[in-house]
């Protein structure tokens, strides 16, 4: 039986965005006793001063390329993957597709400066029986890491429509530990690129959606074999990942 867990940073700032509404009732109920308090509006959005908390890619589709050499040998790899609210976590092909969170905080209009990180925990156990003997062993534990320092461009067209385009530097680490007491370490650089439209049906609430790219410049693959470097250690790899993904937001 397999147990998998998944540590989804991202999903934590939901929370933080229905406080967000919450707020919109009070605001609402005095404008409508006269309050001359100006009521926000999506506008707002991209205003100096305004932070955005999201959780980002919760669900998408992407199309990735992996590319690794070791000596004399070139690979590439092709695929598709689908995530929603979660990845398989099961290689390292998924590490630009799982949820994760982000703050942004525009330093002046229209133009903003943020963090994108998410995490992601995949272990289990496979347990085998033949006839009355039995015997269990844990499966691989996959741990991924993704950090995104940014910084992107906003315009909104009216109170419910608006573009938000973003870059930045991807970091990412993938660490694979097998029972056997090898391991793999994978560790990933990217350039980041993000079109987004933003849509705010209500005020303080953001949906988030457009095509996104993690064009991949340098990556490294480690494995040891016991604590002993393996004589396959110090594969080149890149990944390139392009993709559609759908997000949400609070902001402040």
């Amino acid at each position: 039986m397999r147990t998998r867990v998944a540590a989804l940073a991202g999903l934590v700032i939901l929370e933080t965005t229905c406080s967000a509404l919450a707020q919109e009732a009070p605001r609402a109920a005095g404008a409508g006793s006269g309050s001359s308090a100006p009521a926000a509006s999506g506008t707002d959005f991209s205003s100096a001063g305004t932070v955005v908390l999201g959780a980002e890619r919760l669900f998408g589709l992407f199309f990735y390329q992996g590319v690794s050499s070791y000596e004399d040998y070139d690979f590439t790899e092709n695929g598709v993957l689908f995530n929603l609210l979660f990845s398989s976590g099961t290689g390292h092909f998924d590490v630009y597709a799982f949820p994760r969170a982000g703050f942004d905080v525009f330093a002046t209009d229209h133009f903003s400066v943020g963090l994108a990180a998410g995490y992601s925990l995949s272990a289990g156990e496979m347990e085998t029986t033949h006839g009355d003997l039995s015997s269990d062993r844990n499966m691989t534990t996959y741990h991924m890491v993704s950090l995104t320092p940014r910084a992107g461009g906003a315009l909104m067209f009216n109170d419910a429509v608006g573009f938000w385009g973003r870059g930045g530097l991807s970091y990412s680490a993938i660490a694979m530990v097998p029972d056997s007491g090898s391991s793999t370490t994978v560790h990933l650089l990217a350039v980041n690129l993000e079109a987004l439209l933003v849509l705010c049906p209500v005020a303080h609430f953001a949906i988030t959606l457009g095509p996104v790219a993690d064009i991949g410049f340098f990556g490294k693959s480690t494995h040891e074999d016991s604590g002993t470097p393996s004589p396959y250690d110090d594969i080149a790899l890149r990944i390139t990942n392009l993709g559609l993904a759908v997000g949400l937001g609070g902001w402040l």
